[in-house]
């Protein structure tokens, strides 16, 4: 079994001779969103099975009263376009009660540095570099709302996470993040646009109506990330992948 998981997925097939054929020598495949069969050959997407991850976290949403926060967790690399929400700020009134914290160590040096510059322009983004593991899962909870702007993604856990604890999400047009939260879901912008992050950056701070829609939506698919249910889809996979072997 071959677990397909991001930018294997979504770069390494398309570049990657070897990695093609790690695929002509797998009896079958987990993906960790629905969205993530359609980027395999046609003729193995039937070799696929979906199981998406899960959270255990006992937490859940209370987010802090003054002002409202936005959060942005994961490590400061290329894919993950971390530093749009923190420009998206250049696109809203200053006196919008808002603030972005970014959670991750910087991989890249140059956008560490871009970091330190963006906090020193805006004290509305500050940076708290890498946390451990269960003090970022605080600062979520502790968010109005996650920020997910990843140029690609196989399906990243901090949604389940974000899903699990009942935190509304903002994210980037891909098939990552369309997989797990889906088409319809309502707080899509596309990818590397500030000013469509900052629209919806903005109507989720002011427009009641619309952020208890967000957090309605993000509670029907809670079952998704449930721990049970990653175990049912992996015993499915297993038993798939018995049956071709």
């Amino acid at each position: 079994m071959l677990a397909l998981t991001g930018t294997d997925l979504y770069r390494d097939l398309r570049e990657s001779a070897q990695a093609r054929e790690s695929l002509r020598m797998a009896h079958a495949f987990i993906v960790l969103q629905a969205q993530a069969v359609e980027a395999l050959p046609g003729r193995l997407r039937e070799k696929a099975s979906v199981v998406i991850q899960s959270c255990a976290t006992r937490l859940r949403h209370a987010p802090v009263r003054r002002g409202v926060r936005f959060c942005v967790i994961g490590h400061l690399r290329e894919e993950k376009d971390p530093l749009r929400a923190a420009a998206a700020l250049a696109h809203l009134p200053r006196d919008l009660p808002i603030e972005i914290l970014q959670l991750g160590d910087a991989l890249d040096p140059r956008l560490g540095a871009a970091a330190r510059a963006a906090m020193r322009r805006d004290a509305r983004y500050v940076w708290l570099g890498g946390l451990p593991h269960h003090r970022a899962l605080r600062w979520l909870a502790s968010s109005h709302a996650m920020v997910i702007s990843s140029r690609m993604e196989g399906g990243a856990n901090v949604v389940s996470e974000a899903i699990r604890i009942g935190v509304p999400i903002i994210a980037s047009r891909i098939p990552g993040n369309l997989g797990l939260l889906g088409r319809d879901y309502p707080a899509y912008f596309r990818v590397g646009s500030e000013r469509e992050l900052a629209r919806l950056l903005q109507r989720a701070a002011s427009d009641r109506d619309f952020y208890r829609r967000l957090r309605r939506r993000i509670r029907g698919l809670r079952a998704s990330v449930a721990p049970c249910s990653e175990a049912r889809a992996l015993l499915a996979a297993i038993s798939r992948a018995r049956s071709a072997a």
